[in-house]
C-alpha cells in the first residue's frame, strides 16, 4: 500500500463518526462546541417501579472556559434545560453544586470550570412507559469573551429492571456537592447584621476553615461585593464583610437572603434575614 493510500485511510478513519459503545448506555450524544461539550446522562439504564429518575446535565469545559451558577454574579446567566415537549414528565427538580468565584478585571462571577454535572430529578407521569426525553440546552460560556451555546439532546430510558449505569457514580458525586442546610455538620451562623453600608456575617465551624467563601442571594436582587474574610487563629471562626450596591437610604432589615458558604469540599446553604436595621449610606472616609 502506497504512502498516499495509507494517509488517505488514516484520514477516513478520523472523520468517520463512531457509534456509541456499550458504556454509553444511559447517555445522549455529546453536543460539541469550541467552548464546551455537554450531554444528558442517567443514573439507571431502565425505568423500574419508581416514578423518579436521577439525571445529570454534564458539561466538559474547554481550557479556560467557565459557565455560571444560578446566581451568575455581576453578569451572565445560568444554564437552562427545556423539556417543554416531553409528555412523559410531570416535573423536574434541578440541583446546583457549590460554585467558585471568578474575578475578571472589576467583575466577579460565580460558576464552574473544567467539568460539572447538574443533577436533575425527573418525576414521571407513568413509570410503566419508556421515558423519551428531548431537551434543549442553553448556557453562556466565558473566557476572555462570553459566547452563548445551545443544542438539543435526546435520551430514551426503556422500561425494565433498573441497573446503575457507568454515569451513576459521577452524578452522585456532584449531587453530594449541592449545599443544603444539613451538608456541613457543625457549621453555625453566629450573627448576621450591619456595619456601615455592609453586611457582616460571623460563623463557627467544628471543622477547621481554610479558604472559605460566601455567596449571598437576595429576593430583591441586591448585589453584594467580594467578601473581606477574617479567620480566627484556631480556624474555627470566621467573619465576612460584604458591601452592597443598594440605593442610598434603602432599609434592608428583615429582607430574606440565602447564604451559601463554601470551603473546599464543604458547603452549606442557609436562609436568614438581616438582623437589625441596615440603612445604606455612603462610607465616610
Amino acid at each position: 500500500m502506497s504512502y498516499k493510500k495509507i494517509l488517505l485511510f488514516i484520514i477516513m478513519i478520523l472523520v468517520i463518526p463512531t457509534k456509541a459503545s456499550p458504556t454509553a448506555i444511559g447517555s445522549s450524544d455529546w453536543v460539541v462546541t469550541e467552548m464546551a461539550n455537554f450531554r444528558l446522562i442517567s443514573e439507571i439504564n431502565n425505568i423500574g417501579d419508581s416514578n423518579k429518575v436521577l439525571l445529570g446535565l454534564e458539561f466538559e469545559l474547554k481550557d479556560g472556559w467557565k459557565i455560571y451558577w444560578r446566581n451568575p454574579g455581576d453578569a451572565g446567566y445560568p444554564p437552562e434545560i427545556n423539556f417543554s415537549n416531553n409528555e412523559d414528565l410531570s416535573e423536574i427538580k434541578w440541583f446546583w453544586p457549590a460554585p467558585k468565584r471568578f474575578i475578571f478585571e472589576d467583575m466577579q462571577n460565580f460558576g464552574y470550570e473544567d467539568r460539572v454535572i447538574f443533577p436533575i430529578t425527573a418525576i414521571l407521569k407513568n413509570p410503566k412507559k419508556p421515558l423519551v426525553l428531548q431537551a434543549n440546552i442553553k448556557a453562556l460560556a466565558c473566557r476572555d469573551i462570553c459566547v452563548p451555546i445551545d443544542g438539543s439532546v435526546n435520551l430514551t430510558i426503556p422500561v425494565g429492571n433498573p441497573v446503575k449505569t457507568d454515569h451513576a457514580a459521577s452524578i452522585y458525586s456532584f449531587k453530594n456537592r449541592v449545599p443544603t442546610k444539613t451538608t456541613w455538620p457543625g457549621f453555625k451562623i453566629l450573627s448576621l447584621g450591619a456595619i456601615k453600608n455592609s453586611v457582616l456575617i460571623k460563623v463557627k465551624s467544628k471543622h477547621p476553615l481554610f479558604k472559605p467563601d460566601v455567596f449571598i442571594e437576595s429576593e430583591n436582587a441586591f448585589r453584594f461585593g467580594k467578601p473581606e474574610i477574617s479567620i480566627s487563629n484556631n480556624r474555627l471562626n470566621a467573619s465576612f464583610i460584604l458591601s452592597n450596591d443598594t440605593p442610598i437610604d434603602t432599609n434592608l432589615a428583615e429582607i430574606p437572603i440565602t447564604i451559601t458558604v463554601v470551603d473546599g469540599k464543604k458547603s452549606i446553604e442557609v436562609r436568614r434575614s438581616i438582623g437589625g436595621k441596615l440603612i445604606t449610606k455612603p462610607v465616610q472616609s
